[in-house]
């Protein structure tokens, strides 16, 4: 059998269970392991992350399509669709201004599609395998409400409520996703949350093995009932905060786009393809493998012994209490009439964790992309905002995610196709004592080096005791500062000093910033901020690579750094710590803290 036959085979079953991945492991999986449906022998061969099977082993084609129909498992045709788009064109939606817009869908192969926004008409032809693309001339900001109609023979859509401004892609891991309902005053600040030019998008988790089609989501506008739809705690409050701010300071209409999940890695948030085009990532590239190839057996283990053991566990222990309170309630009843205390009410004990269903699994490489990122390419967007890096602050994934982080932002924006879009991120906040919380923050710095991003540094606003720190409104507005610098054009201070350079003079260091905005300062507790002050948690170190603490002295926009223990210094950093201590007072007199850094005298990766 042909290779491109096997692919399409492949495709055929992946496309027919999508969104069914416990009924295609129950029924294909056992296919595969039985010895009456194999042809000669052999073995599956994971290879590139694809399942290409060897020419001598593959399950008889008819056999699997008469399973499918045979499970009762209905998939709609992708040939014979009736008109359709994604889950991102809906009521209320925001459409990007001023760029070439992109819709898409599906249809009937060779019908024609008409679409309709404001006074714009483009038409497209739908493809051999139903797909159609098109794009409308630009369309500028407007905060008055337009319609869009998508038009063929297979049907009509209209889309209703629609603003033209600024959408904004939100994404990362649980500090992007914490919701508006965890903030200090949230009620007060869920009550103020009718912003008519806002409409927020919530992608729902999902995780694919293959690039997904669509997702799941819808627009709704930016009300104190909308921030808090789809459950949880609402909306994220970073990107709540930061689409409000550059709202108002722009005037046009803002689309938030929060795509995230809590744990996450930066590799899960990345294009398999990104991954393996760089010799670097062969081990990750590895895990999605390995994961593909133990899906099944995964899968059956969860099915027929994990889950049925917790299942017991639980009903036992849902049965136990229900006696108990029935005997609690007989003997409340008791003492009441005796005129006694009542005996305390029982509770339920504690259940062991619920399993981790395998295919639900969202820190594989790739697979937030296809799930989560994919489905939202092409459409129209003025950048993006990022807030990750706490999942990755391990041994080995430290080491390498400034090269992990910089090829999402290059996937990112080759596949939207607009260029070098703003891409904002913000830096780790201090927390806690992990030895490679400060290496992460490193590489997010030395991430700067990649043209239009921009960092917002949190070392002042975190929580030393909470991963999860409440406040969001001033991680919020760093981003949108930066937004309005980057992308806006705005003449203003957008971030704290960042090294720029570093020189030995004698016993010396020499250190040079840019950001340094009305000036550098030190801001000591209780004091004014001063301009000659010495600023704390600077270290040197020697050619036997040894930091010692030195003192820091302001001279304009430089910091001069000498250490008795170091002669001869050829090595700086700042605020190396997860929790620098004393607490960070380096700023620039705009109130923007400095970033934590390391670098050797001469070099200083991080500028553009």
């Amino acid at each position: 059998m042909a290779s491109r036959d096997m692919v399409g085979i492949q495709r055929f079953l992946v496309g027919r269970f999508a969104g069914n991945t416990a009924s295609y492991y129950s029924i294909i999986s056992p296919l595969f392991a039985d010895e009456a449906f194999r042809i000669g022998s052999g073995s599956l061969n994971f290879e590139s992350g694809d399942v290409a099977m060897r020419s001598s082993w593959w399950p008889i084609p008819a056999v699997v399509a008469a399973l499918v129909a045979a499970a009762g498992i209905e998939a709609a045709d992708p040939v014979t669709s009736d008109l359709a788009l994604p889950a991102m064109f809906g009521d209320h939606m925001v459409l990007q201004r001023d760029i070439p817009l992109p819709v898409w869908g599906r249809g009937r192969p060779g019908e024609a599609v008409t679409v309709t926004v404001a006074d714009r008409t483009a038409d497209a032809t739908v493809d051999a395998n139903g797909y159609w693309s098109l794009r409308l001339e630009p369309l500028a900001a407007s905060r008055e409400p337009i319609e869009m109609r998508v038009r063929a023979a297979s049907g009509e859509r209209s889309f209703h409520d629609v603003l033209v401004g600024d959408v904004w892609i939100c994404s990362g891991q649980s500090n992007m996703g914490m919701g508006i309902g965890t903030v200090p005053g949230a009620a007060d600040v869920i009550a103020a949350a009718d912003v008519p030019g806002m409409r927020l998008f919530r992608v729902d988790q999902q995780v694919a093995l293959e690039p997904a089609e669509d997702c799941s989501g819808s627009w709704t506008a930016c009300t104190p009932k909308g921030v808090l739809a789809g459950g949880g705690k609402g909306f994220s409050a970073v990107a709540y905060f930061f689409g409000r701010e550059i709202h108002e300071a722009s005037g046009v209409p803002i689309g938030l786009v929060g795509t995230y999940v809590g744990g996450s890695r930066c590799a899960s948030w990345t294009s398999l393809d990104a991954l393996r085009n760089n010799p670097l990532f062969r081990q990750t590239v590895s895990e999605f493998t390995r994961h593909v190839a133990m899906l099944p057996d995964r899968m059956r283990d969860y099915n027929e012994r994990l889950l049925p053991e917790w299942t017991a566990v639980y009903e036992k222990r849902q049965a136990r209490l229900q006696a108990d309170l029935a005997a609690w309630q007989t003997a409340s009843a008791a003492a009441e009439a005796a005129g006694q205390e009542p005996p305390p009410r029982p509770r339920p004990g504690e259940l062991p964790r619920h399993p981790h269903q395998p295919d639900k699994d969202f820190n594989v490489p790739g697979v937030l992309f296809n799930g989560m990122v994919h489905p939202l390419i092409p459409f129209g967007i003025k950048g993006v905002i990022w807030y990750q890096g706490e999942s990755d602050a391990y041994p080995g994934r430290d080491a390498i995610y400034r090269d992990t982080f910089t090829t999402l932002v290059t996937d990112w924006r080759g596949r939207w196709g607009q260029g070098d879009f703003p891409f904002l991120f913000v830096q780790l906040p201090n927390f806690g004592s992990k030895e490679n919380w400060p290496v992460i923050r490193e590489a997010q710095r030395q991430s700067l080096a990649v043209p239009a991003t921009g960092m917002a540094v949190t070392i002042d606003v975190g929580d030393p005791q909470d991963l999860h720190p409440a406040d969001k409104a001033p991680v919020g507005r760093r981003l949108a500062l930066l937004a309005r610098a980057l992308a806006y054009g705005e003449p203003l201070v957008a971030s704290g000093p960042t090294l720029a350079s570093v020189e030995a003079d004698g016993a010396t260091m020499v250190l040079g910033f840019d950001n340094v905005g009305r000036g550098l300062v030190a801001r000591k507790p209780g004091a004014e901020p001063d301009a000659a002050g010495e600023p704390s948690n600077f270290e040197l170190a020697g050619a036997d690579g040894v930091f010692h603490p030195a003192r820091a002295r302001i001279a304009g926009d430089r910091v001069r750094a000498e250490s008795a223990a170091v002669p001869a210094p050829v090595r700086v950093r700042y605020a190396w710590a997860a929790t620098p201590e004393p607490p960070v007072d380096f700023f620039n007199r705009d109130g923007l803290p400095a970033s934590p850094f390391e670098a050797n005298v001469g070099v200083v990766t991080g500028r553009p």
